[in-house]
């Protein structure tokens, strides 16, 4: 049988083969797989000349140009020459959201590598995102040694200053930041810091430079140096947040696009229902919403089952929290009929209002009382109903008065600074120093207690209070439309407490005892000197006289006892008969006319800040009452002494050929003195 055939793998083989060796095969060298060769790149820079080579990086990014400057020492020397600026310059115009150009003191890989790379420039920690001036990223550990506070360049400018005059340094000397969190090994009060390289490299140039001019010219080029850079610092902030705004935006718009897929998916009570109870961060915050992308419709078919098992879990909460609603609902519906009843009980008619029986709660006051609540969210077996709650209508409105009452003697306590009254001041609430301003609507007349409780600004009438559960819920939804008395942090204490005490002492009274009534009843008038004129002068009650001050003279700073006098017992008693007429009349013809203050039927519950021809016609149309009168038919529910009396002018008898004088002591403004 012939031998059997080999396949001959090469022509050195076949030769063998042909000459009848039979010696054994050599054995094949294997090859080494290898992704590529090495040495390519470096050969690349002797192939390819420099012009092509600069024209390929012109069109690279600026993340890709310093990535492969750090390639090899070949390349970081092709990339650092000067004749690739214009190749940094290209890539960093591509860039969004940076100030355009270069700072000066900067070059352009080292602006690049500081605005992409976040690392801290000495300890090479990642995720450093702040940077300092212009120049370089910090760790909050490498911050304080990289540092130096604002008393320890003291000593540079003295020399400076000493070299040069005062006038040498026109601007900030360094760049200078504002830290918000004050460098522990620096103790307290060191916000802003400098750059200790660049501190000593100036130190440096400057002990190394004799001429004056030389020092002159490097002061002024470190002070572009520090212009230039507040001036990219503050570009960089204002571009970083409008980014931020953009993102925000963006995933705004996403989220409201998801709740709309949402609703036409059938979870729109859901979706409600999460917004109402501040649950809504679980759909924003979940990873397939939080994006700043917007939403696609296929987007939204393959994220719409995780979405939508977010939303799950509150189908039955809800249906939970909508039995709750309605039965407290219905209880409080039962309170609402024992407070009414009980207030008819007190209306007897006609009646004249005042401030003080305005200040009383209302049925949805007397709701959000912890008493309350506790009865409506009993056990749903428990059965109530309106007499469950009759009883306990006159306790709640005396405690809700008392806790109200409390609420402002607090304001009191910290100003006076005492946290209760001492045994032999009187009831705070009646020291004359007591009142109240408004910080919602500027009210510039002193407000008291209880008229506090009546101001504008507390009882509100809107429906919109934030709701955090469903009994809050349930309150809004039962008395929606009704007045309730909001939180009185709009209420501060006395505004111009100082002037008060001074005005009070100056009618030779105690500020810290003497009560409200009797300064209305202290017969002490005060006249203004400081703006008296030649033969007249205006004389003030104690109201008038703060009202005068506050107005004309609140930014001086000199007493008021400099300023103000008191007149003679016979002069004030002639100004307190004027003054009152004078009151009366304006009461009845300008407060009436303007409503400073909400309207009362004496004949019905109707109250309302509405004008006095309409309370006159409702009197007439419902009342049948022809000719309604001030004070007896309807009544203004408005503290009209806060303001004070009317100032009365006293003349000097040389000013009896004075028509001007004439008329107003006619119209009863004013008397002669008896002496001049």
């Amino acid at each position: 049988m012939p031998p059997r055939k080999k396949a001959k793998t090469s022509a050195a083989d076949a030769s063998e083969s042909t000459t009848g060796d039979n010696s054994a095969a050599q054995p094949k060298a294997k090859r080494v797989a290898r992704k590529g060769r090495r040495g390519r790149l470096a050969g690349m820079l002797d192939i390819l000349p420099r012009d092509v080579l600069y024209e390929v990086f012109s069109h690279l990014e600026a993340r890709d140009l310093v990535n492969l400057s750090r390639a090899s020492k070949a390349l970081r020397a092709v990339m650092m020459s000067r004749k690739s600026a214009p190749c940094w310059r290209a890539a960093l115009a591509r860039m969004e959201r940076i100030p355009e150009g270069v700072p000066c003191f900067l070059s352009e890989p080292a602006y690049a590598n500081l605005l992409i790379f976040h690392y801290c420039h000495n300890c090479l920690k990642p995720n450093t995102k702040r940077i300092y001036w212009m120049s370089a990223r910090y760790c909050a550990a490498c911050l304080p040694a990289m540092s130096t506070p604002r008393p320890e360049l003291a000593a540079i400018y003295d020399e400076v200053e000493s070299e040069l005059g005062r006038d040498a340094i026109r601007g900030a000397l360094f760049k200078v930041e504002c830290v918000d969190s004050v460098i522990r090994e620096r103790g307290k009060g060191n916000l802003f810091i400098y750059h200790k390289r660049d501190v000593e490299s100036f130190q440096r140039k400057w002990r190394a430079l004799s001429d004056r001019e030389e020092k002159a010219a490097l002061v002024q080029r470190q002070q572009e140096i520090a212009e230039e850079a507040h001036k990219f610092s503050m570009e960089l902030c204002g571009l970083k947040e409008r980014r931020n705004m953009d993102v925000r935006s963006d995933k705004d718009e996403r989220l409201d696009d998801i709740k709309s897929e949402l609703c036409a998916a059938g979870w729109r009570a859901e979706v409600k229902f999460m917004e109402s109870q501040g649950k809504l961060e679980e759909l924003s915050r979940h990873r397939l919403v939080n994006k700043p992308v917007l939403l696609t419709d296929e987007e939204w078919e393959k994220i719409k089952d995780e979405v939508i098992a977010i939303v799950q879990p509150y189908r039955e909460i809800l249906r939970a929290s909508k039995k709750r609603r309605a039965l407290y609902a219905a209880r409080l519906e039962y309170l609402y009929q024992a407070f009414w009843e009980y207030r008819k009980a007190l209306e007897v008619f006609p009646r004249v209002d005042t401030l003080a029986e305005e200040a009383q709660p209302t049925a949805r006051d007397l709701a959000y009382m912890p008493e309350v609540r506790k009865l409506v969210e009993v056990d749903p077996g428990e059965s109530l109903d309106a007499d469950t709650f009759k009883p306990l209508i006159p306790a709640l409105v005396e405690k809700w008065t008392e806790n109200r009452r409390k609420a402002f003697e607090e304001k009191w306590s910290r100003v006076a600074k005492k946290k209760r009254p001492s045994p032999t001041a009187a009831d705070p609430m009646a020291l004359a120093i007591t009142s109240f301003h408004c910080q919602e609507c500027d009210e510039p007349h002193p407000i008291r207690w209880p008229a506090v409780l009546s101001h504008a600004c507390i009882p509100w009438r809107g429906g919109a209070k934030p709701v955090k559960d469903d009994y809050e819920y349930a309150v809004q939804e039962c008395f929606y439309g009704q007045a309730f008395h909001r939180e009185d942090n709009k209420m501060v204490f006395n505004k111009y407490l100082q002037q008060t005490r001074d005005i009070i002492s100056l009618c030779r009274e105690d500020p810290d005892v003497v009560t409200y009534e009797a300064m209305e009843a202290c017969p002490v008038r005060l006249s203004c000197k400081q703006c008296a004129k030649p033969g007249r002068h205006e004389v003030f009650d104690w109201l008038a006289a703060l009202r005068h001050e506050v107005q004309h003279h609140l930014s001086e700073k000199e007493t008021l006892s400099h300023r103000w006098e008191r007149v003679s017992a016979e002069e004030a008693t002639r100004a307190t008969a004027l003054a009152e007429a004078l009151h009366r009349k304006w009461v009845d013809e300008v407060a009436y006319g303007l409503s400073l203050g909400r309207l009362s039927c004496s004949w019905c519950e109707y109250r309302k800040k509405t004008y006095l021809d309409t309370m006159i016609q409702h009197v007439r149309f419902f009342h049948k009452i022809e000719n309604p009168a001030k004070g007896v038919d309807f009544c203004l529910l408005a503290d009209l002494r806060a303001r004070g009396a009317p100032p009365v002018w006293i003349f000097s008898p040389t000013l009896a050929d004075d028509l001007a004088v004439k008329s107003l002591i006619a119209e009863g403004k004013g008397f002669f003195a008896e002496s001049a």
